[in-house]
């Protein structure tokens, strides 16, 4: 238990560079979301520019079980729902009342040398004047690592 725990240099350089491949995805994703388009096909270019990503900076790899979750509308009623061929209709505005909530993670499956996952996550509800923050446990590094 404690290996998995301690990450060593080398472990830390791969997490890195996870969520910046991550983050790869994220823009690509904003970057394929327009009226009209289908989630499956905003999901399909997030993980596409990932795998992309993943096969330019580290080229002997393997490369599976990358995947993207992408939600609207009604999909977006429980966490992890999958991914349809609905198209997007983008004529929901944010207003008063609702609710966004974003959930990051980065995961190691189980087996794998460091496994275990990380998450965090913002609850939002919308106002007049923006959004107000309701998630209330600080997250990362300074406040979730325990002596």
């Amino acid at each position: 238990m404690q290996a998995r725990m301690v990450k060593s240099p080398a472990e830390i350089a791969l997490i890195r560079e996870g969520a910046r491949i991550a983050d790869v995805g994220g823009y690509a994703i904003r970057d394929a979301i327009a009226a009209g388009a289908r989630e499956i096909d905003i999901a399909m270019a997030g993980r596409d520019a990932m795998e992309l990503e993943i096969a330019r900076s580290f080229p002997d790899s393997e490369i599976r079980d990358t995947w993207v979750w992408f939600q609207s509308g009604l999909n977006t009623d429980g966490a992890r729902n999958p991914v349809n061929t609905r198209a997007l209709e983008i004529d929901t505005v944010l207003e008063p009342g609702m609710v966004v909530s974003m959930e990051p993670m980065l995961w190691i499956p189980e087996g794998t040398r460091g496994a275990g996952g990380y998450r965090e996550h913002d609850i939002l509800v919308v106002n007049k004047d923006g959004a107000e923050n309701i998630t209330g446990f600080p997250y990362g590094p300074d406040h979730n690592i325990i002596d």
